[in-house]
């Protein structure tokens, strides 16, 4: 059996599992592209979309519930502000 971090031991104590699902699982579409078709340096998940498949899952897999919810408001702050963080958009 793996030794939980404090941090992952705290998360399941207050019923964090689901929590956590629920977060890794908006995060994996967002480790493949961006949902505004976009570009940013700001943006955690740019240097993610770099790698292979299978890192792109263990980086989401590594994370604790507070740095997912810290990636994500990130990312609904992004969209919320629209093109004025996006440097540069992808070709499709």
């Amino acid at each position: 059996m793996t030794k939980l971090s404090d941090d992952r031991k705290a998360e399941n104590m207050i019923g964090g599992d689901n929590e956590m699902m629920g977060l890794k699982n908006h995060c994996v579409p967002l480790i493949f592209d961006c949902p505004r078709n976009a570009i940013s340096p700001k943006c955690p998940f740019a240097e993610i979309r770099t790698r292979d498949v299978v890192d792109r899952v263990n980086w989401v897999k590594a994370k604790t519930m507070q740095q997912l919810r810290s990636i994500l408001k990130h990312h609904s702050d992004c969209i919320e502000r629209g093109a004025e963080t996006t440097t540069e958009k992808k070709a499709r």
